[in-house]
């Protein structure tokens, strides 16, 4: 994605840097979506037939939270 921004607007921000651990949902949320990506390329690697037909459910790409059934 392509966003016009102001370069010194850019040059302007300070990046802050935290441990999930400190937002438990967060962390919560991005485990559940590791195990979601890892599953469902263990069910590619083996040829899973579900896995084969759906392909890489990328819904991160959409802006939804959903993981493979």
């Amino acid at each position: 994605m392509v966003v016009p921004v102001q370069l010194d607007l850019l040059e302007r921000l300070e990046p802050n840097i935290a441990d999930l651990s400190v937002d438990p949902v967060s962390e919560s949320k991005h485990r559940e979506w590791c195990q979601s990506v890892w599953a469902i390329n263990e069910r590619l690697r083996n040829q899973h037939p579900e896995a084969t037909r759906l392909g890489w459910q990328c819904h991160y790409f959409s802006g939804t939270c959903g993981s493979p059934k």
